[in-house]
């Protein structure tokens, strides 16, 4: 793996730099103290984990910006990746959001850190991410921490590095196991202990069930004995109780027929004088009304009196007319004499305008006096026909209504009559309907007789028996099966009982067989337990004693390019892995080595079990490494950052190494030099 560039925005003191390149070899950033040479490292770090270095990202986002973004660039293989992390704040946080990760153009996870880093440990020969931490990436602060940690505590975190931990940990994890087996044992030795003396019973148990099964069978053959006696004498009985029921049926239904024809017949009289008088009382009326019907004929036709009395109101009414019209004309001549008689010697006729004289005036007078006679004689006669009229329409009216009475009278005794007539024709019908129903009473009455009679005769023998006896000795025969049931429901219980003790007992016998099977099995699990937990730490011991060589080997070479060299430095490791130097022959505690001496020693320590580690987890070469001020308390005087920048840039494990440093020298020995200066509030390149 080789990393090309790294593009920075609003990144600590980067505003936007880049892209920051990088090539094989020894590639050193140099700049003066706080100019943003390390931020770069710090982009590294967050682009292959996705991960914050302590609690937050404040340190990694500029502290005015709202977002920040890393893109990396690498290579692996013929393939080239890029990765893209952008940082947002939001209120008093901040938080990485859509990630991407390339390859070779195509996007092959974007939107969510799990997506992407689940990508990138398959990119990194199945390396975590975040292990890249602990490998890649000397941090300056943590260059001697690996020095300054307590042996325990430094076993334990490169034993986890190097996986040696999970031995320890399954070894651990076993304990526990062992012992949950081994109280398992302990508790199914018990429980065996205990079921063992309960096999001693099966036998009398099962003795006990076949003597109560032959009991029980005898038993069962005298109840069924019982049974078919007790079924024969129940037939005798309910043939018996079935034939008395019979003729006590046919007797009752005799009386019943008896009771009903006798009171039909009652029904039957009592109608027959009812019918007698209903018929005579019809003659009664047949009588009144041929009289009424001859009275009616000699007083007249009703239909001809109507016409004869509308004829005579029309006359009536055409004399009424008569006599007005008389009346007015009478009125008319009178009033013209009256006008007459004034005009005696007076003037002209009012009438013929003539000159009128004493003798016209008499005439005319006499002649209206002569035409008013006339008017009146006719008036009275008008009158007199009017009232004779009248009289004859009254007498007329009169007739018709007696006649109309007649009739009237005539109709409420036909109606009468129809009523009778309907009456007796019903009480006839119910006279005939009750003589059927006694007929066929009579004949229902004299077979029930015939069938009583055939009933008695053909059960007899069986009517001669003593029902009360029969019944005595069914009871005796129920009270001694009651009995036979009672034993044999005590029998069955027994058996049941001591079946359900037997299937106890041989549920217990399974019981000890699994329980037995059970502790073979769980004391062969345990054998394999105490085996495996004995191998687990037979090789973690032969796995760390193992990595512990080649992490010497690889520090004593790297401790040998750095040293000073008219001195002899031999380095070598203590099981827990704490560094041992002999400085010219003499052992020397790391506490007693000068600061240079002890950041070389680091160095060698660092970049040994970050080699050991990578190869370890992935069975390949650490290709790249990035150092975080190595050249810290070395010096140009004693030559040891020369030694140091020589060793880098001649050290073939690594295709790429990537250094921070301060000092000016250590940049003579860089194949690529990236200057970082702060100008204007930021970091830029020169």
């Amino acid at each position: 793996m080789k990393i090309l560039s790294v593009d920075l925005q609003n990144i600590r003191s980067h505003l936007k730099t880049g892209p920051i390149r990088f090539g094989e070899g020894l590639n050193i950033i140099q700049g003066g103290v706080g100019k943003g040479k390390s931020s770069i490292l710090y982009a590294i770090d967050f682009s292959f984990t996705g991960e914050k270095i302590g609690r937050t990202f404040n340190y990694l986002l500029r502290s005015e910006s709202r977002r920040g973004t890393v893109k990396l660039t690498f290579e692996k293989g013929r393939d080239k990746y890029i990765i893209i992390r952008e940082l947002k704040r939001e209120g008093r946080g901040i938080k990485q959001v859509n990630p991407w990760l390339i390859r070779s153009g195509r996007i092959v996870a974007k939107g969510m850190k799990e997506a992407v880093n689940r990508e990138l440990k398959d990119v990194l020969d199945g390396l975590e991410p975040r292990h890249l931490r602990e490998i890649l990436f000397v941090r300056q602060e943590e260059l001697k921490t690996i020095l300054n940690l307590k042996p325990e505590e430094r076993q334990k975190r490169i034993d986890s590095l190097l996986g040696i931990e999970v031995f320890k940990n399954a070894f651990e994890n076993l304990a526990p196991v062992v012992k949950r087996y081994e109280g398992e044992n302990r508790s199914l030795n018990a429980v065996i202990s205990v079921l063992e003396r309960e096999e001693g019973k099966i036998k009398p148990v099962e003795e006990k069930i076949k003597r109560e099964e032959r009991k029980l069978k005898e038993i069962k053959g005298k109840e069924e004995k019982l049974i078919r006696e007790i079924n024969n004498l129940r037939r005798e009985i309910e043939e018996y109780e079935g034939v008395e029921k019979k003729i006590n049926d046919l007797s009752g239904r005799k009386e019943s027929l008896k009771e009903k024809i006798e009171l039909r017949l009652r029904d039957v009289s009592r109608d027959e004088k009812q019918l007698q008088n209903l018929s005579n009382e019809k003659v009664e009326i047949e009588k009144e009304i041929k009289k009424l019907r001859s009275e009616r004929e000699r007083t007249g036709n009703p239909e001809e009196i109507e016409r004869e009395i509308e004829e005579l109101e029309a006359r009536e009414k055409e004399i009424t007319g008569i006599c007005g019209e008389l009346s007015e004309k009478a009125k008319g001549l009178e009033g013209d004499l009256g006008k007459i008689k004034p005009l005696m010697g007076k003037g002209k006729c009012p009438l013929c305008g003539q000159e009128l004289k004493e003798e016209h005036v008499l005439k005319l007078i006499e002649q209206y006096t002569s035409d008013l006679e006339k008017v009146r004689l006719k008036l009275r006669e008008a009158l007199n026909e009017r009232g004779s009229l009248e009289s004859r329409v009254k007498s007329m009216k009169e007739k018709l209504g007696n006649i109309r009475g007649k009739v009237r009278e005539i109709e409420k005794r036909e109606v009468k009559l129809n009523s009778l007539e309907n009456e007796i024709k019903g009480l006839k019908e119910r006279i005939n309907h009750f003589k059927v129903e006694i007929g066929i009473n009579k004949q229902i009455f004299e077979k029930l007789v015939k069938e009583e009679k055939g009933l008695r005769e053909r059960f007899s023998h069986l009517l001669k028996k003593d029902y009360e006896k029969l019944k005595g000795e069914l009871k005796v025969l129920e009270e001694e099966r009651r009995k036979r049931v009672e034993e044999a429901s005590e029998a069955r219980t027994n058996i049941k009982n001591w079946r359900r003790e037997l299937g106890e007992l041989k549920r217990k016998m399974e019981e000890l067989n699994m329980k037995r099977e059970r502790l073979k099995k769980t004391s062969r699990i345990l054998d394999f337990l105490k085996q495996t937990r004995e191998l687990y730490k037979a090789v973690r011991a032969y796995l760390r004693s193992e990595y512990i060589k080649t992490i010497e080997a690889n520090m004593q070479r790297i401790v040998d390019y750095i040293r000073d060299p008219e001195r002899n430095y031999v380095v070598y490791l203590k099981n827990d892995y704490s560094p041992v130097v002999k400085v010219d022959g003499e052992e020397r505690e790391v506490s007693s080595l000068s600061g240079g001496e002890r950041t070389i020693l680091a160095i060698a320590y660092r970049i040994a079990l970050s080699q050991t580690v990578y190869t370890a987890k992935t069975g390949k070469k650490l290709g790249v490494l990035i150092l975080d001020e190595p050249t810290e308390s070395l010096g140009h005087e004693d030559e040891s950052i020369n030694r140091l920048g020589e060793m880098l840039r001649n050290l073939k494990d690594f295709e790429q190494i990537i250094a921070v440093s301060h000092s000016e020298h250590f940049t003579d020995y860089a194949d690529h030099l990236i200057r970082v200066k702060y100008e204007a509030g930021r970091s830029i390149l020169y």
